[in-house]
């Protein structure tokens, strides 16, 4: 059950404490609000409740030191990010804003500001948490749950016009769509919910769980994480053309210079180039491979869905066969990266009300 309100008798110092870092699962808790009432989340809750990140599983098979700095990957991510920057700024932004144009540096500084932000959000903000104990049946909590709840319910597909080889167009049935029901959150999932082992929730619309972020990616956080590929890949891009062309240009006003000494005076340049030419391959891969899922219309969950053990054509067939494609490269690529995040099932900043059953714990009997 929810841990009721506690009588007010914190003291400021605590209160701050409580404020910066929320662990709902605190037993001296003061419950005032929802976030601190969502115990059976691994949720880690900073700054009122503005922002989450996942507690590290004793549970994984990783080592114990990894265990220990999971929460601290996405810092571990900024840090990456903002070293070319300060690099970008201390060596090479004066030299640029002479020579060529200040228009770059902004433009660079933008597009780094558009990849941390979207950073940012996609790892601290709501991925799109579903809510708990929605769909739970009279006296469950006595006699168990009903025997289909054990089962998959199967709903009718959509119907789109295809193409024969006439050129005549006629209404077929897609597959259908498979809907579950969460024995751990005790809700009916919607189509393409699914339950992440590590964040203890369903997740809408979800993709996969990124360690690297330490959250799920999911509705309410693709387009950040889509944004932050993104970002990471042009700014990387970016920098590597303008440390370029400012190697080469020192090179042309000094060519009598000895490699030593251009190293010391164009060493960061070169730097920033093997850097981020070694940056950009992990996130330019991961770009494509959301690109080629986003124009089939399927998740990333969905794809490793797929049986394998057939020959190539047939299982790009599958792929292409999947209940949510549109038979359209555009309209896929516009619902998977430009849908809209939909609003917060759970909001956490809201007032907690006693015996709120999205907080609660409950525990059933025997399937019957």
């Amino acid at each position: 059950m929810a841990i009721p309100n506690k009588p007010s008798g914190q003291s400021w110092l605590s209160r701050i404490k409580t404020w910066l870092v929320t662990n709902p699962n605190n037993p001296g808790l003061e419950t005032k609000y929802n976030y601190q009432a969502f115990h059976s989340s691994r949720y880690l809750f900073f700054f009122g409740g503005r922002i989450r990140t996942v507690k590290r599983n004793p549970a994984q098979t990783v080592s114990i030191l990894l265990r220990n700095l999971k929460p601290l990957f996405p810092v571990g991510v900024g840090i990456l990010i903002v070293l070319p920057l300060v690099l970008f700024l201390v060596y090479e932004a004066k030299w640029l804003w002479h020579h060529i144009s200040g228009s770059v540096v902004i433009l660079f500084v933008y597009g780094w500001i558009h990849c941390f932000v979207g950073l940012l959000r996609a790892s601290y903000m709501d991925p799109g948490v579903l809510p708990r104990n929605i769909h739970i049946t009279d006296n469950a909590e006595r006699v168990g749950l009903p025997a289909e709840y054990n089962s998959s319910v199967t709903m009718p597909g959509y119907k789109r016009a295809h193409g024969d080889m006439t050129g005549s167009y006629k209404p077929q049935s897609e597959p259908e769509v498979q809907i579950k029901y969460c024995p751990t959150c005790k809700i009916w999932r919607p189509p393409r919910a699914s339950h992440c082992s590590y964040c203890n929730v369903c997740i809408m619309n979800m993709d996969h769980h990124c360690r690297w972020l330490n959250t799920c990616v999911g509705q309410r956080n693709k387009r950040f994480f889509l944004s932050f590929l993104f970002g990471t890949v042009t700014s990387c891009i970016w920098i590597i053309v303008l440390s370029f062309v400012h190697i080469f240009a020192y090179r042309r006003e000094h060519p009598d210079i000895s490699l030593a000494h251009s190293l010391r005076d164009v060493g960061a340049s070169l730097f920033l180039v093997i850097y981020c030419l070694l940056g950009v391959i992990f996130p330019g891969l991961l770009l494509f491979y959301h690109f080629m899922l986003g124009i089939t219309g399927i998740t990333t969950r969905e794809y490793y869905q797929i049986p394998r053990g057939m020959d190539s054509f047939e299982f790009l067939r599958n792929i292409w066969a999947s209940t949510f494609n549109t038979h359209s490269y555009w309209k896929n690529l516009m619902v998977q990266w430009c849908q809209p995040r939909g609003t917060s099932t759970v909001r956490m900043r809201d007032r907690y009300q006693q015996g709120d059953m999205r907080f609660e714990s409950v525990e059933f009997g025997a399937i019957i």
